[in-house]
């Protein structure tokens, strides 16, 4: 399975510029990393599982949005996806 390409700051701009002109008319809501480690609660999270977590907020119910709920069990599905050391 292809990983989606990691939506970064210069990603997002490159991807508005190819399709829009600056005076196209929009509205948005921008999550950064720092907001899916504040839902990690203390447990550290690779670059790596914070970008599978973003890919995951991508099938949000358009009705809900994303919102802290779709942030926090998105993250809870790559922290317990993690391998147990233990195992």
């Amino acid at each position: 399975m292809e990983m989606e390409m990691e939506m970064t700051v210069g990603n997002l701009i490159d991807r508005l510029q190819k399709n829009y002109s600056l005076d196209d008319l929009c509205v948005a809501s921008l999550w950064f990393d720092e907001d899916f480690l504040s839902k990690a609660y203390g447990e550290e999270l690779t670059r790596e599982e914070i970008h599978a977590a973003m890919v995951m907020t991508n099938n949000y119910d358009a009705n809900e949005g994303i919102n802290w709920s779709v942030i926090e069990d998105a993250v809870e599905n790559v922290l317990d996806g993690r391998e147990d050391p233990k195992a």
